[in-house]
């Protein structure tokens, strides 16, 4: 043996539970923006201050606000416990990137609260409501790498499903937390997060407004 050779791998040697922690903080995010949200709202609509809040000088747009408020420090808390509880086993990927995974965080978490705010808006009993939102979310597991592999859909289908926020969200943690991608590698797939953001926060005050007059009919 003349020749001694020495293998270095490409990507750093981590463990298959680093791979699917991504798809568990995007999970966690997207369950309880859209089922605490639809709840929240559907809550508000059904208690007897709602006609109150209706007459009083604030406008709509304070109590949108104040529900994105609420359900993002919830998230936070949320994440807190999960990052400081993961940061024993994945302390050098969270510390590397820090920026750039809170910036996937936080408007992911946008696109999953104003579809918990369309669904509660849409839905008058909180029965339905938590049914239509764990469907939204069922579908949106269903149709991503989590379940079924998008290579395996076919091409119309899998077009379609590479728009899921719950599949954007996953694939821009995972290049933000497992390979450290810089943000300049990581704005298309934030700027396609954030005109749905937009698009989402448009038909949010569309289904108040509409909300509000089924109140006053």
């Amino acid at each position: 043996t003349p020749i001694s050779t020495k293998i270095e791998p490409v990507v750093a040697e981590k463990t298959y539970l680093s791979y699917l922690f991504p798809t568990l903080v995007i999970m966690v995010i997207m369950f309880i923006s859209i089922l605490l949200v639809s709840n929240l709202v559907i809550k508000e609509k059904t208690s007897s201050a709602y006609f109150r809040n209706y007459i009083t000088p604030p406008t709509d747009v304070i109590f949108i606000l104040g529900v994105y408020v609420t359900a993002l420090i919830i998230l936070i808390l949320q994440l807190l416990l999960i990052f400081g509880v993961s940061f024993y086993f994945f302390k050098y990927e969270l510390l590397q990137n820090l920026a750039n995974i809170g910036i996937v965080l936080a408007i992911t978490s946008l696109v999953f609260i104003s579809l918990g705010l369309i669904i509660g808006y849409l839905f008058r009993s909180e029965e339905t409501g938590t049914l239509g939102a764990i469907s939204v979310s069922s579908i949106m597991l269903f149709f991503s790498n989590t379940i079924l592999p998008l290579e395996s859909m076919p091409l119309f289908f899998k077009h379609i499903a590479s728009y899921n926020p719950f599949v954007m969200g996953e694939e821009l943690l995972r290049k933000a937390l497992l390979f450290n991608y810089p943000l300049k590698s990581l704005t298309i797939g934030l700027y396609v997060l954030g005109i749905m953001f937009v698009v989402l926060l448009f038909f949010v005050i569309i289904s108040n407004a509409s909300s509000k007059r089924s109140l006053r009919a």
